[in-house]
């Protein structure tokens, strides 16, 4: 998209601790947070910087 100022992906699931029984807790905010911790092939760092390189921003919101 070379005229393309910028882009937003965002990805919404509809559940979260509101959904949560209270044995589960901090489930999803736990599952959350595994988001950010890489893959076999890449590091979170390495995602993190790659995602940097191009002014994007990685985040996620329970």
């Amino acid at each position: 998209m070379p005229h393309t100022g910028s882009v937003t992906l965002s990805c919404f699931v509809g559940v979260g601790s509101r959904d949560e029984s209270p044995e589960l807790a901090g489930a999803s905010h736990f599952l959350e947070h595994l988001l950010f911790k890489g893959t076999l092939a890449r590091t979170s760092r390495e995602i993190n910087r790659a995602i940097d390189a191009v002014g994007g921003d990685f985040n996620a919101y329970t």
